[in-house]
């Protein structure tokens, strides 16, 4: 696993699909169909701050989804991602529901991989696997 120095490495979902683990909170990640980050939100699950009118994000937030630090870091060099790395991290999510498993040959060249997602082959094979796992058994 490229991300890891343990053994046990998390899942790539943990990461990739998790408001929480890249600083934004907990909540329904909303994104939008431009990458400048303008439309994405986090629907939090806490809505404490919200009632009382002191945030508009959730409470645990570091950072929003546009990478504007919310909140500091206890540790001196740390800092939250910015919105270029959200963005990065948050398009990989779209691929894990077909490619979960990092030995995935879409990993190897992901510029390629991201050339070839936007054709109709891709689009037409997407389609043709999704239905597959929607039949009824």
């Amino acid at each position: 696993n490229p991300h890891s120095i343990r053994k046990q490495a998390r899942s790539c979902t943990s990461c990739h699909l998790s408001g929480k683990t890249l600083g934004l909170g907990e909540g329904d990640l909303k994104i939008g169909k431009n990458a400048t980050g303008k439309n994405d939100f986090v629907d939090p699950l806490n809505r404490s701050d919200i009632i009382l009118k002191a945030s508009q994000f959730e409470p645990q937030a570091k950072v929003s989804m546009r990478g504007e630090p919310l909140a500091g870091t206890h540790q001196p060099i740390a800092r939250t991602f910015n919105q270029k790395e959200i963005n990065r991290i948050l398009r990989i999510g779209n691929c894990i529901p077909c490619h979960d498993s990092y030995g995935d040959p879409i990993y190897q060249d992901i510029k390629k991989s991201y050339r070839f997602e936007r054709t109709m082959d891709h689009r037409s094979l997407r389609e043709k696997i999704l239905s597959l796992r929607q039949a009824p058994e």
